[in-house]
């Protein structure tokens, strides 16, 4: 579970300058620090609201326990890994729906559908 928590980490550490794109009125030195944290790890957090920077943790972790359910419960009948896939997505459909994490409607929706 390495990789999402380092980019958990990554983005925790830079929440400030995250918070600093929903400003007006920023200086010079502030835009340059959200210029290089975008160009760094912006496809971690472009498209969320700033509430949900780690929103895209979120999903990693939505995958991982998808496939190792598949994976570590192969032994286990079928129909014991179909709930537990279930359960997965219907907590992260919930868990989704609360918190709306795109920045734009549409993209709520459209996540919303998929799941």
């Amino acid at each position: 579970m390495g990789i999402p928590l380092l980019a958990f980490i990554v983005l925790r550490r830079n929440k400030r300058v995250i918070d600093l794109m929903g400003k007006k009125e920023i200086t010079k030195a502030e835009s340059e620090e959200i210029f290089q944290l975008k160009t760094k790890y912006g496809f971690l957090f472009s498209g969320y609201d700033a509430r949900a920077y780690f929103w895209e943790v979120i999903i990693m972790y939505r995958k991982i326990l998808v496939i190792a359910s598949s994976v570590f419960l192969s032994s286990v009948s079928p129909e014991s890994q179909v709930l537990v896939v279930i359960f997965i997505i219907v907590s992260n459909m919930f868990l989704h729906i609360h918190m709306n994490p795109y920045s734009t409607p549409i993209l709520n929706k459209m996540e919303s559908y998929s799941l």
